[in-house]
């Protein structure tokens, strides 16, 4: 018995140390972070920063649009999305108000060349500071050369 817990414990402890450790978020990847949010804002009769947009989201990248539970998840490329998000911005229903997100908290694991970030956010109106939407997204991120550019993106807003 003495002899299984010698051999055991040695190799868990080993096991142990071979899982990836996760590392504190680059600055460079946290201030991708707050530019994207800031790229999603626009003013009354405005509209969001859509290079700055294009230039964060890979060509490739995979948006899963907000959906209802137990509905089928509707996926997007970054074209159809931003397509989307315009048309979302010219609407009746935000086109005279604006709106703008605010960071709450950003959590999220960092190894290499990818990263992981789950960003808290409440949308609201610039004007008056009304809240509107509150959520958390889902980020995948890459380093792409000397960038951190978005993966993948899901959104779930809370009731």
């Amino acid at each position: 018995m003495n002899l299984r817990i010698g051999v055991l414990l040695p190799l868990l402890a080993a096991c142990q140390a071979l899982q990836p450790q996760p590392a504190p978020l680059p600055e460079e990847l946290k201030q991708s972070v707050e530019q994207l949010y800031e790229a999603f804002d626009f003013d009354a009769g405005g509209g969001a920063d859509w290079n700055s947009l294009e230039k964060l989201f890979l060509e490739e990248a995979c948006i899963v649009n907000p959906f209802a539970e137990g509905a089928p998840a509707q996926v997007s490329s970054r074209a159809d999305f931003l397509r989307e998000f315009q048309a979302y911005v010219r609407s009746e229903s935000v086109r005279s108000t604006g709106l703008h997100e605010r960071i709450l908290a950003v959590r999220g694991e960092f190894h290499g060349n990818i990263a992981h970030t789950w960003v808290e956010f409440e949308g609201f109106l610039p004007a008056t500071g009304e809240l509107k939407t509150r959520g958390v997204d889902s980020i995948q991120w890459v380093l792409d050369s000397t960038r951190w550019r978005v993966a993948s993106f899901t959104t779930h807003y809370r009731r």
